[in-house]
C-alpha cells in the first residue's frame, strides 16, 4: 500500500489490523524462547513492541507510516518502555546495527508483489541471523480463486522458502478470509 494511503488510514482511524492485542501465536512463540532482539515490520502503533519489551526482548519496529511511528513512540513513553522505532519501507535498503533473533511480519508481506516481495525477502535474510526465526501472518486466496489481489498460500511460502526453512504452517480464518501463520527459520549463510 502506498505511504500516503497508510498515513490517511491512520489519520482517519481506519486501521482494523491495529487490535491493541498481541496475537496468541506470538505469545506462544515468545513463551518458548529466551529473550533476544526482535524486529516488528509494519509495527503499526506498537502493540507488539510493547509485548516484546514487557517480556525482556530488545524490540525494534519499522513502519511506512510516520503517524504510526509517532503513536508507537508515545505509547512506549507512556509505559516507560524502550524500543527503537523508525519510519521506513521494508522493500528498500534499511539497515540495522545487528542481526535479529526473530522478525515478526503481522500482515505486511501479503500485500507485496513481484520485485518488492523479492526485495523484502532478501532484506529479511540480511536482518535475521542464521538460525533466527521469522513469524509471518498472511491472508491468502486458494489457487483456483486467486484474483491477483492476494497471494495464494504457495506464493506466500515460496517468497521465503529459498532462504528459510518452513517449520510450521497453521491455517486459519479471520472474519471470513483465509489466513495462515508461518514459522520459518533462516538457513545458515
Amino acid at each position: 500500500m502506498k505511504r500516503w494511503r497508510m498515513e490517511l488510514r491512520y489519520l482517519l482511524g481506519n486501521t482494523p489490523w491495529d487490535s491493541g492485542v498481541s496475537p496468541p501465536e506470538l505469545q506462544a512463540f515468545v513463551a518458548k524462547r529466551p529473550p533476544g532482539r526482535a524486529l516488528d515490520v509494519g509495527c503499526g502503533t506498537g502493540t507488539n513492541l510493547v509485548f516484546f519489551a514487557e517480556h525482556g526482548w530488545e524490540p525494534w519496529g519499522v513502519d511506512i507510516s510516520q503517524i504510526a511511528v509517532w503513536r508507537t513512540r508515545a505509547r512506549l513513553a507512556r509505559r516507560g518502555l524502550s524500543a527503537q522505532v523508525q519510519r521506513g519501507d521494508i522493500t528498500l535498503g534499511l539497515t540495522f546495527p545487528e542481526a535479529f533473533d526473530m522478525v515478526l511480519d503481522l500482515g505486511c508481506s501479503h500485500g507485496l508483489r513481484g520485485e518488492r516481495r523479492a526485495a523484502y525477502a532478501e532484506n529479511l535474510q540480511r536482518w535475521l541471523r542464521p538460525g533466527g526465526s521469522l513469524l509471518v501472518y498472511s491472508f491468502y486466496h486458494p489457487e483456483e480463486e486467486n484474483d491477483g489481489r492476494w497471494l495464494s498460500l504457495d506464493e506466500v511460502v515460496s517468497t521465503f522458502s529459498q532462504m528459510f526453512e518452513v517449520k510450521s504452517i497453521e491455517k486459519g480464518d479471520f472474519r471470513g478470509r483465509l489466513s495462515a501463520w508461518l514459522t520459518l527459520e533462516r538457513r545458515p549463510a
